[in-house]
Formats: C-alpha cells, sequence, structure tokens
C-alpha cells in the first residue's frame, strides 16, 4: 500500500465514525500493515485537504479530569491493579456529551474478579454513575468493558479485528505499573496487520513512566477468594451473556 493510499483509508475510516481528522490524528492512525516514515507522510500531506488543527474538545477534558480522579481515588490505592486505561469514543478524541466513558483495566494474577467485585462497591459507595447490563448509554458514565489479568493481555483472536486495532494504539493510559503497558503492546503485535505505522510509534516511544508495584507474595487465600468472585459473578452474568467474552483471566463487555 502506498502512502496516498493509506492517507486516503484512514481519513475514509474516520468518516465512518463522523470524525474529520488533522494532521498529527491522521499520522498516527495511519492504516495498512506497512510502517511509514514521517519524511513520506509530511510530503504525501501536503496533497491531500486535512483539518486544521482543532481548539481542544471540552467534552475530553471534562470526562479525562472526571475520569483521572476516579482512578486516583481507586486504583492508586489497590495494589493489585497494575493498569488503567481510557477506550473508545474519549480516546478517539471524537466524544459527545452523551458518551460515556469506556475503561480497561489489568490485574494482577489470580485477582481481576476481586478488583471487580471491590470497584463496584467503591462506585456505589460513592455514587459515581457506571453503565449497567441492559441500559443504554448516558453521558459520563463509567464503562469497565475491558478487564485482563497480567499474564493474559492478548485481546482473543475473535476480537482482533480492524476497529479494535485502531482502538488499541489510541489508548490513553492513566496507571502503569510494572510496564504492563509495554506488555501489553507486545502481546498484542498482531495489530500491526492494520495500523504498523501507529503501532510502531507506540511501542518505539514507549518510554513509560510506569510505577514501580511491590512483588505480591503468594497468597493461597486470596486466590480461592477471587475464584469464588468469579463464580459468584459469572452465576449472576450466564443469563445475560450474549457476544460478551467472560473468563477466569479476562472478560470483555460492549466491544466488537
Amino acid at each position: 500500500m502506498e502512502i496516498d493510499e493509506a492517507i486516503q483509508k484512514t481519513i475514509e475510516y474516520a468518516g465512518k465514525f463522523g470524525m474529520k481528522l488533522n494532521k498529527e490524528q491522521l499520522w498516527l492512525r495511519l492504516m495498512g500493515s506497512r510502517v511509514f516514515l514521517r519524511e513520506e507522510f509530511d510530503k504525501a500531506s501536503i496533497r491531500t485537504k486535512l483539518t486544521q488543527q482543532e481548539p481542544a474538545n471540552i467534552e475530553i477534558e471534562k470526562k479525562m479530569l472526571e475520569t483521572q480522579k476516579m482512578i486516583e481515588e481507586i486504583v492508586l490505592g489497590d495494589k493489585n491493579i497494575l493498569m488503567a486505561a481510557v477506550t473508545g469514543s474519549v480516546a478517539a478524541e471524537n466524544c459527545r456529551k452523551s458518551d460515556d466513558i469506556d475503561i480497561l483495566i489489568v490485574t494482577r494474577e489470580n485477582r481481576l474478579w476481586w478488583c471487580r467485585l471491590k470497584l463496584l462497591f467503591f462506585l456505589i459507595k460513592n455514587k459515581y454513575k457506571f453503565r449497567r447490563h441492559g441500559r443504554k448509554e448516558k453521558g459520563n458514565e463509567f464503562c469497565f468493558n475491558m478487564w485482563m489479568e497480567e499474564k493474559s493481555l492478548k485481546i482473543p483472536v475473535e476480537k482482533q479485528n480492524e476497529r479494535s486495532a485502531v482502538d488499541l494504539i489510541l489508548l490513553k493510559v492513566l496507571i502503569d505499573r510494572n510496564n504492563i503497558y509495554d506488555n501489553f503492546l507486545r502481546k498484542n503485535n498482531w495489530a500491526k496487520k492494520w495500523v504498523a505505522t501507529g503501532y510502531n510509534l507506540k511501542s518505539k516511544n514507549q518510554k513509560s513512566k510506569s510505577l514501580k508495584a511491590k512483588e505480591n507474595k503468594k497468597n493461597i487465600t486470596g486466590d480461592v477468594v477471587n475464584l469464588l468472585a468469579f463464580v459468584g459473578q459469572y452465576i449472576y452474568m450466564l443469563p445475560k451473556i450474549t457476544k460478551e467474552t467472560v473468563k477466569l483471566r479476562s472478560a470483555f463487555f460492549h466491544i466488537t
């Protein structure tokens, strides 16, 4: 694929979601399995009509500030949560006031379902709005739609598609411990099939401000509690599961 074709394809893809890209947005999202050089992109973009740099989206700023506040309250105090990132329309910088806020969480091994249960109690106790199964999307609700453990960072094969690849490189990481984000990128190098340039940029520029978390000592009791939390939540969700993927080591809700 040549650079002009890649640019056109990227513009058309963004157009499906009603988004006009400025030059830097286009550069990061450049579609195709080839890694393009910045120099050839700059020359080609002169031939392409692009939108000018737009003012900061106030809705994105509001949603990010609210998310950062919530994340600092719950995540920084929980040593079992290693990474938290914003995904979806907010991460894509294409959100409306009515959009919810999609969030990915990565936990330590054997702690996913215990962390999820504690998070639900926290949200309810502190009166945070969050999306519940069967309810329509509402503005500024938190939607924890991706859960993974530190040793299960690869997105399932059935969800490895063009849209997931774009979403992957647009993640806005809020908390990163033990270089989990770097590991996450490496485990999902399948994304290069669709967005090789952006994937390469993210991987090369990943000089993470990663926090160092203490090693977790083996805790059989904690493992059992997590397993019981999984069984309880799975039984509750089972009659409602349609396209969701719910496993002991990972869970994916509301994503294509």
